[in-house]
């Protein structure tokens, strides 16, 4: 599932740079605030990573490794700078792709959930 997230009360498509400040609010540290509100019907909203997230890093880590011990292996002169800069496009890369990465969810889903295996389990 590769697109950008859309809100989850009324389906409105967020663009790019919308998902962009929308993570960049969400990943700041100490935010008291942890819902979004939709700028079409106002509705409040959780924006939070599914676990493609967790394919995406790991992947990420392992075609740096890979190009640095590519280049190491090619290069007839050890250039860091090289290796460097290869790394920092890899990453520029990642994180141009987290907004794809972003979901939005109802606040009260995570709480309704959690009160419905509750009342099972009594």
């Amino acid at each position: 599932m590769f697109k950008l997230p859309v809100c989850p009360f009324c389906g409105t498509v967020y663009r790019y740079k919308e998902v962009f400040s929308i993570l960049r609010k969400s990943l700041r540290i100490g935010k008291k605030e942890k819902s979004e509100e939709c700028y079409h019907c106002k509705k409040h909203f959780k924006a939070s990573f599914f676990p493609g997230i967790l394919v995406l890093l790991p992947l990420w880590l392992l075609l740096s490794v890979g190009m640095n011990l590519f280049l190491l292996n090619r290069m007839t002169r050890l250039d860091l700078w090289l290796m460097f800069i290869a790394t920092l496009i890899l990453m520029a890369l990642v994180i141009v792709l987290l907004p794809f990465f972003l979901t939005f969810r109802k606040v009260g889903e995570d709480t309704k959930k959690k009160d419905k295996n509750t009342k099972k389990k009594k």
